[in-house]
């Protein structure tokens, strides 16, 4: 985290905004409702969770571009998508899959896991600006993750008829007409 504070502070705005989604992330997960009922994922889902949040935080700022048009733009619409979903859910966000109730407002009419998708661009953008084979593994280890970390919640939500009746509606998982 040090090494993204001191790339924003240098001017780094990819460092600045990914810091910044990680700590509005971070505080909305010390805020979220509990979980209804006693649907959960378990420690298995929380230590995919964990991952999917801190290992974006492992990609370092290297010397290579830092300044690269297209990753700042595709971290910025990452952020705003990011930010624009976890409002949404408000109180009903969690780091953690659980059953807090169904969203289908804002980006949620779009995707099932908007937020997800949005950190892909977050993600993309941060690679694309400071591109090192360190960056390339972690990113591939987080896009592993992720994925694991879809299917689980699919699998911990599906159990609940309103997620099924949402799913049915809200066809896709990541983006429009292909996952």
């Amino acid at each position: 985290m040090c090494a993204h504070l001191g790339a924003a502070l240098n001017g780094s705005l990819v460092a600045l905004l990914l810091l910044i989604q990680h700590f509005f992330l971070i505080v909305l997960t010390l805020l979220h409702r509990p979980a209804q009922a006693d649907v959960t994922a378990g420690n298995g889902g929380t230590v995919i969770a964990w991952a999917g949040l801190l290992l974006p935080l492992l990609m370092r700022p290297t010397e290579a571009l830092g300044h690269d048009t297209l990753g700042t733009v595709l971290t910025a619409l990452g952020s705003l998508g990011a930010t624009t979903a976890m409002l949404s859910l408000g109180r009903s966000f969690g780091l953690e899959p659980a059953k807090r109730g169904i969203r289908d407002r804002s980006l949620y009419r779009l995707v099932r896991h908007p937020i997800y998708a949005a950190y892909l661009f977050i993600v993309g953008g941060f690679l694309g600006s400071y591109p090192s084979p360190w960056n390339g593994l972690i990113v591939a280890v987080w896009l592993g993750v992720q994925l694991r970390r879809i299917v689980g919640e699919e699998a911990l939500l599906m159990h609940d008829p309103a997620y099924q009746l949402y799913a049915q509606h809200v066809r896709d998982r990541l983006f429009p007409g292909i996952w």
